[in-house]
């Protein structure tokens, strides 16, 4: 099971190197490693887990999982601050 993607977060700022890729590979020994980095010019987070068994994997998910609900809380939060709708 391989997996590589990567995006770019801000396309239409040239100057912006912000991007999010996330890849599943193998490691020296053999081992899936699954694994999400977020980064922007200045800074870069790394979420990772082994993904070998199903429960690694649902391990995996969860992080992921929780992940997206709370940026979207914080999407949503940030977006009521606005006295219009942001076109997204």
């Amino acid at each position: 099971m391989e997996y590589n993607r990567k995006t770019f977060i801000a396309p239409d700022d040239l100057h912006s190197f912000a991007a999010i890729q996330c890849k599943i590979s193998p490691d020296k020994n053999g081992e899936q490693i699954a694994s999400v980095r977020i980064s922007d010019c200045h800074n870069s987070i790394k979420l990772w887990n082994k993904a070998n068994d199903k429960d690694e994997r649902l391990e995996f998910l969860q992080k992921l999982n929780n992940v997206i609900i709370e940026l979207l809380m914080f999407h949503n939060y940030i977006e009521g601050f606005k006295e219009e709708p942001l076109p997204f």
